[in-house]
């Protein structure tokens, strides 16, 4: 049998062979026809002549056949046979491309390794992976070859496969010396000197590559070679070297001359870029589009920088941010330069907030001083004309500018901007540190920290921190700045110095802001602040003038402070004993309708005994109960009438008025006043038996009383004037938790250690847990066990607060501290959140019912916010609303969750007025809350204008509740969304997330999860 090589002629050495061989392997076997008789003989010798013939005629498919068929009959096969057999299988399989030929190749190898085949079925197993383009098991296949066993001939054909699958495999010092031997060869000379240049380049030795490259090209002469393309590469390390018109010349050269297609698209690339170095736009554009626009192909970043800034200049400000937006995930100079493009074409829409964020990221990359010069003065001016970054500073970033570039053209400017933009950062503790920080301030600067002062003390006010309120302010109007401000500092610092009990300075603050504010709408509720502070200062004469002269200001107090003023007025005028005008004012408040009209008779009555008209006295004090039937003041009413009649001698009357307060308001402390009263009266009366009876009584009912402490004290004289103090303290013992003889000094001492303590720090509680447990029984227990909750409460430790309060509660249940501990129980369980929420709305009606008038507001506050009903929701912030002597927050809320519950029954009209109305101060939790409820109604109901109208007035002005700000910045990113601005939403929640400072988990889960939706 003749002996078939498959090694190939060294001609076309790069052209695609393996498609070659494919296409031959498709002729069908049927294309050969049979001239020899013994051809179609049976035995083995037959099959395998036939098949040897196919070949040699190019029917490998028909030569597959015949040994397929040749092994389906189960012909035994000689050993030559067999090699026979397995080697033309393998040809065959090879010529049509099968990878099966791999393994039988090698089996032909293995089992028949002196065979003169042997060598060329090696050869043509690694040749099927390197005209596969596999070229790692090319070169793997061709490492195991005995080269010496090849031909001469051949062997530098193999050398020059085996270097080129190093090179594709990266294998390039390998390669090199291989190619510096084929060098000598005719045939491989030049593809060996190309190569060597190609693995200069990728080493970065372009300046021999270009050497090598260019006399390669000489010698090729503009004659295609497949596979050897010098001129690319040319084009490459002189774009490399900025030669753009070279660049530009040979490029389109290759472009229109019979181009390599898969060198087509990076050569589009470098054309189209050295156009646009060279300020050739149009050009530029023209071969950019081309690259982008080809199939598979995922654009170089430059290249679509390049086109995005072509945009920008033609005015195609979308399709630009389209292009910089690809851009900004990157990190390095082109995604520095991009963001920079985006701030500018922010600014160029009007969008101050989108503009701040892309210049504080061009800023803050670094990569280009230049950019990073332009970007931060970019940004310090968007940000001074509103531009807003969720949660972060640019006080950093202005001090980073003076640090870097002091001698910058900008840095005049930027050091006025500074000073507002301290203001304007809203954070505004760490704002005063870095502003106190400059040792020179000029005047703007101290007029900027004179605001942040006065930020300062309004938000202290707002969280109930007065002294901190109280310092900020002081500094506020010690500076020589903004004249209205200082104005209005003065008022809030009267404010916080009132709070504080100094009433003195409050004066001082209020007179300050009269003298400095003549037309202000807060003028009278300066004096009528001034009246207050005067009135609690004792200063009742001239408390009285200044609620007078509130009253006739303008604008008016309203009614219900007017009426206020005017009873506080006739109160001043009671202290400093102008009876007569007390009596006066009291009577046209009464007349008046005053809220508190009650309180005012009660008063009046008073002042009729101080003039000696008792008989009036009385009269008043009877008709109240008819008159005002739910009043607060009836048992005050009571205690005074018997107190009227203990005075006049009339003890009949006098036990009928503290009989009826006894029996009436039974656990009142005016009940407990008045069994005193009337025991003290029958020691007066010498009616010592009846006297006994009534301290006993009180001493019974209310052991733990002051009341019972004083009926003690009485007793105790009175038994030990008569020899009877071992009967008297027979009884003490008999009675529980009443105070008992000789134990008395050493409970109050302890107790009044215990509070000194809790008073100078509201941690100190553990001699007030000491009292506790000595005196389990004592007579301050309510107050202490009160005190160790709120002290508990304060450090975060609730649940022994609240074991504190429901051992009050189930001790005490008489004592005048349970209002006040149901109160805090309510609080302390409602800030465990939604959890508990059912738990603390059964404590605040327990509150509601327990609690008595004075806290009601609260009680109501408390259902009206954790109740699930809505109607209950309105019901009850209707009734916080109309409870009177409520703050402005407090205000506030009930009307925020009086909106929320109409805008879920249908009510929109009337709920948008209300939040709109909130949402206007941001300042107050409420006013935050509601921007944010607003924003997503009208996101939901597809008012998307509106959404962003109040949100971003909502970020923009900013609030000190940080929750409810974020929220904001993710509603008014989801609005970006629905305007098809992702980019923006995008960019948003980014500095959101980067820049937060809270750790709620549902504020980072919105977050990540619109992040890895809109990408």
């Amino acid at each position: 049998m003749k002996r078939h090589y498959l090694i190939p002629s060294s001609d076309s050495l790069l052209r695609g062979a393996l498609s070659l061989v494919l296409s031959a392997g498709m002729l069908c076997a049927s294309a050969y026809s049979v001239s020899r008789a013994d051809r179609l003989s049976p035995l083995a010798a037959g099959y395998l002549e036939r098949a040897e013939i196919m070949i040699d005629e190019g029917n490998f498919a028909g030569v597959i056949d015949q040994l397929r068929h040749l092994e389906t009959q189960g012909v035994s096969l000689s050993s030559q046979d067999r090699e026979d057999f397995t080697y033309l299988l393998a040809l065959a399989l090879y010529q049509r491309g099968d990878a099966d030929c791999v393994d039988l190749l090698r089996e032909f190898a293995y089992n028949y390794p002196a065979s003169t085949l042997a060598i060329s079925a090696r050869l043509a197993a690694a040749d099927y992976f390197f005209f596969a383009h596999r070229f790692n098991s090319a070169l793997e296949a061709y490492r195991q070859i005995d080269y010496s066993r090849i031909s001469p001939a051949d062997r530098p054909l193999y050398q020059y496969r085996m270097a080129l699958s190093m090179v594709k495999s990266g294998h390039y010092d390998e390669a090199r010396p291989i190619f510096m031997q084929l060098h000598e060869y005719r045939d491989f000379n030049l593809a060996a000197d190309y190569y060597l240049s190609y693995i200069e380049y990728v080493n970065g030795n372009t300046d021999v590559a270009y050497d090598g490259f260019k006399e390669v090209a000489q010698r090729m002469n503009g004659v295609n070679n497949d596979g050897i393309a010098p001129d690319y590469y040319i084009a490459q390390i002189e774009y490399s070297r900025a030669q753009y018109d070279r660049v530009i010349a040979l490029g389109s050269e290759l472009i229109e001359r019979n181009p390599v297609e898969e060198l087509i698209p990076e050569t589009l690339r470098i054309v189209g870029l050295s156009y646009f170095k060279t300020g050739q736009e149009e050009k530029a554009q023209k071969y950019l589009e081309k690259y982008v626009l080809m199939p598979d192909i995922n654009p170089a970043p430059d290249a679509v920088y390049a086109l995005s800034v072509i945009e920008y200049s033609q005015g195609n400000l979308d399709e630009a941010q389209t292009g910089f937006a690809t851009l900004t995930e990157l990190n390095n100079d082109l995604a520095q330069s991009a963001y920079l493009y985006l701030g500018q074409i922010a600014v160029a829409q009007g969008d101050s907030n989108a503009a701040a964020i892309s210049f504080e990221k061009a800023a803050r990359m670094g990569y280009d001083r230049n950019v990073t010069e332009t970007a931060l003065f970019n940004y310090i001016t968007a940000r001074t004309r509103g531009g807003n970054i969720p949660f972060s500073s640019s006080i950093p970033l202005l001090q980073e500018f003076i640090q870097k570039f002091p001698s910058s053209q900008y840095a005049p400017r930027v050091e006025e901007f500074l000073a507002s933009a301290y203001f304007n950062e809203k954070d505004y503790s760490n704002a005063l540190a870095s502003i106190n920080r400059i040792k020179r301030p000029s005047q703007k600067v101290l007029e900027a920290k004179q605001k942040i002062l006065y930020q300062l003390g309004m938000e202290c006010m707002s969280n109930s921190r007065p002294a901190d309120a109280r310092k900020y302010l002081m500094e506020a109007v010690a500076i020589n700045g903004d004249r209205a401000l200082k104005a209005q500092a003065n008022l809030w610092l009267g404010d916080a110095c009132y709070a504080l009990g100094k009433y003195g300075e409050a004066q001082n603050a209020y007179n300050a802001y009269l003298s400095a504010d003549k037309k202000g709408e807060n003028r009278t509720l300066a004096r009528y602040n001034l009246a207050y502070a005067l009135l609690m200062d004792g200063k009742y004469s001239r408390a009285a003038a200044s609620f007078a002269d509130a009253m006739k200001a303008d604008p008016m107090l309203p009614k219900r402070l007017y009426d206020d003023a005017l009873i506080r007025m006739a109160d001043a005028q009671y202290y400093s004993g102008e009876y007569k005008l007390a009596l006066k004012n009291y009577s046209t408040a009464i007349s008046g309708g005053a809220q508190d009209s009650d309180y005012a008779t009660f008063r009046r009555a008073v002042m009729y005994g101080l003039d000696g008209d008792i008989k009036r006295k009385l009269s008043e004090l009877s008709d109240m109960p008819s008159r005002f039937p739910g009043s607060k003041w009836l048992p005050n009413a009571l205690l005074e009438k018997g107190q009227t009649y203990t005075g006049l001698g009339d003890t009949k009357n006098a036990v009928i008025a503290f009989e009826q307060l006894r029996s009436t308001y039974k656990q009142s402390a005016q009940a407990r006043k008045g069994m005193l009263n009337l025991a003290i009266a029958y020691m007066d009366a010498k009616e010592y038996g009846k006297a006994e009876d009534s301290y006993k009584e009180i001493i019974r009912k209310w052991p733990s009383s002051e009341e019972a402490v004083l009926a003690n004290d009485d007793l105790r004289q009175y038994y030990a004037a008569n020899g009877g103090l071992r009967e008297y303290a027979s009884f003490l013992k008999s009675v529980p938790n009443a105070p008992q003889i000789d134990a008395s000094e050493m409970e109050t001492l302890a107790f009044e250690g215990a509070e000194t303590a809790f008073a100078d720090d509201i941690n100190a509680t553990t001699l007030l847990q000491k009292y506790v447990e000595d005196y389990p029984n004592g007579r301050y227990l309510s107050q202490a066990l009160l005190d160790i909750a709120t002290g508990k409460e304060q450090t975060g430790e609730k649940e022994t607060a609240l074991n504190a309060i429901e051992s009050l509660l189930a001790r005490r249940s008489d004592s005048p501290q349970v209002p006040e501990a149901l109160l805090l129980k309510a609080r302390i369980i409602e800030s465990y959140g939604p959890v508990r929420r059912d738990d603390a709305l059964k404590a605040y009606k327990d509150l509601e019912k327990r609690g008595g008038n004075d806290y009601l507001a609260d009680a109501y506050a408390g259902i009206m916010r954790n109740t699930d009903k809505d109607s209950e929701r309105m019901k009850y912030a209707a009734l916080v609303r109309t409870s009177g002597g409520l703050s402005a927050d407090q205000m506030e809320e009930a009307e925020f969750y009086e909106a929320s519950a109409m805008l879920k029954n249908g009510d929109t009209k009337n709920a948008t007025a209300m939040l709109k109305k909130l949402a206007a101060n941001p300042k107050s939790l409420s006013g935050a809350k509601a921007a944010v409820i607003l924003g997503q109604h009208y996101i939901d109901s597809g008012n998307i204008s509106g959404a962003e109208e109040v949100l971003t007035a909502f970020t923009d002005e900013g609030s000190p509740h940080e929750y409810w700000l974020a929220r904001g910045f993710i509603a008014l990113a989801d609005v970006y969304h629905l305007k098809k601005k992702d980019y923006l939403a995008v960019e948003y929640l980014k500095s959101l997330r980067d820049n937060y400072p809270g750790k709620e988990l549902d504020i980072h889960d919105m977050i990540d999860s619109r992040l890895k939706e809109w990408k």
